[in-house]
């Protein structure tokens, strides 16, 4: 299945659950328990996906009513329709 569009997908790259490489060609592969369930979904739906990262490396914290930084604050700005959190 292929798709014109691409979906972005945040992340938070952690040493135990979640790493990825970016190669030349400019393709990621992801390694971690996090990262293998994202190299396999990515692949298997064949969705092209940009990848962003929080700007402050959490996955949110409310900072007054509604209104979220870290990856929550992406899925409400609009700017992510999925994100693959950091196991604690």
């Amino acid at each position: 299945m292929k798709h014109s569009s691409k979906i972005t997908i945040a992340v938070n790259p952690n040493d135990q659950y979640l790493r990825y490489n970016l190669s030349a060609d400019g393709t990621y592969t992801f390694s971690g328990f996090e990262g293998r369930f994202l190299q396999v979904a990515t692949s298997a739906l064949g969705i092209p996906y940009n990848l962003v990262f929080p700007e402050d490396g959490l996955l949110g914290e409310e900072i007054s009513p509604g209104n979220w930084t870290g990856m929550m604050g992406l899925i409400q700005e609009e700017r992510l329709i999925w994100h693959s959190p950091t196991c604690p």
